[in-house]
């Protein structure tokens, strides 16, 4: 299909995973300088998993925007609304607890949670640039499909994600199961492997564990569906938002298959995804107003395309010093030791195990407040 033809909904999403590219491949040459030019042994890099790394900084810097625009913003003002991010955050932290005593990211069913969370985030806000690109061509949006597309998204990719980590998990803790496994990028720890025999007891197979945990999610998959069916050819205005979302769905599935790169990616996406549509909207918005006008300093870093991006890129700027700072001055291990040394404060808060909290809060607290009513 021709490049012109693409919708702005496809575009954005393309031209996104492009940035993301782009950024993977700034950290991959971090990573080649360590390697080849200092000769660094792996215990002394900065970067050892480049889209991590990239998506690491990424990310930390969306999430201190992303609370930051909540903060200052108009839905945050008064009791009820402190209330209620003071009951998204204790949710978040239960959550990060949770996670944690599970065993995060070493337990397959955790990591496979944490993966259809945050998909389902990222496909709520992917709904939402679809519906603004809509509203600009004069397109009519008011009906529930795109909602009901999202949920079937999220769905399906439950349904594949979470019987097949968790089966490869199982498995793998079985001695008689399949050589193949053990070549699997899904990996368990063994605490891990016995919670999750423990609550699997005896030899289930592919076909049971799917139809614990993937037939559930099939069933709303074909529940949501059914809405969209009904409402005959209306749902076709949607067609790139199901597009980008069957797109960012086989991303995730593959990274189950070849390992963490396209997982880290599309992650990563979410975040370029938010900086270029939030950079569209700030220069549509200046364009209109009147010349001359005098703003505070959050208003500037809110309101126009060179506060956002000195908001964005400083913050990251920011944490990719403090990061690298600490990781060759502060906290790096002589050069000829290889013995594990116990994280400070810095690689044990921005580190790459981290990132898992940090996300699990973010997306708690991006639940959306209702608007603030005006008063008479």
């Amino acid at each position: 299909m021709p490049v012109a033809t693409w919708t702005p909904t496809v575009r954005l999403w393309v031209s996104n995973f492009h940035w993301s590219v782009v950024l993977v491949l700034g950290a991959v040459a971090i990573q080649a300088l360590e390697v080849y030019a200092f000769e660094l042994p792996k215990h002394r890099r900065l970067v050892r998993d480049a889209p991590e790394f990239a998506m690491r900084v990424a990310g930390l810097s969306h999430f201190v925007v992303a609370l930051f625009f909540l903060l200052t913003g108009s839905r945050a003002r008064g009791g009820a609304a402190w209330a209620r991010l003071g009951a998204l955050s204790l949710g978040g932290a239960g959550v990060c607890v949770a996670f944690a005593w599970l065993g995060g990211s070493a337990n397959p069913l955790c990591l496979a949670g944490f993966y259809v969370i945050f998909m389902a985030h990222a496909f709520r806000d992917e709904g939402f640039f679809h519906r603004e690109h809509l509203a600009s061509t004069a397109t009519s949006h008011s009906d529930s499909n795109r909602l009901w597309l999202q949920t079937i998204a999220v769905a399906v990719l439950a349904t594949i994600v979470v019987p097949v980590y968790v089966y490869v998990a199982f498995a793998a803790s079985d001695p008689a199961g399949n050589a193949w496994l053990a070549a699997f990028p899904i990996k368990a720890g063994e605490r891990e492997m016995s919670m999750i025999r423990a609550l699997l007891p005896g030899s289930w197979s592919a076909t049971e564990i799917f139809a614990m945990f993937g037939l559930p999610f099939a069933l709303v998959a074909a529940a949501a569906a059914i809405p969209v069916a009904t409402t005959g050819p209306a749902w076709r205005a949607h067609m790139p938002l199901l597009k980008v979302l069957a797109l960012s769905t086989a991303l995730v599935v593959l990274g189950g298959l070849v390992g963490g790169v396209p997982l880290r990616l599309v992650i990563l996406m979410h975040f370029v995804a938010w900086f270029r549509f939030t950079t569209a909207r700030l220069q549509r918005a200046e364009r209109l107003r009147p010349a001359g006008v005098t703003m505070s300093v959050t208003a500037w870093l809110r309101g126009t395309v060179h506060g956002f991006r000195v908001l964005h890129l400083g913050v990251a700027a920011v944490f990719l010093a403090l990061i690298a700072v600490n990781h060759y001055l502060v906290s790096a291990p002589p050069l000829h030791s290889l013995a594990a040394h116990v994280p400070n404060s810095v690689a044990l808060f921005f580190g790459a195990a981290a990132f898992f909290y940090w996300t699990i809060a973010h997306v708690a607290l991006s639940v959306p407040l209702p608007a603030r009513r005006r008063s008479a």
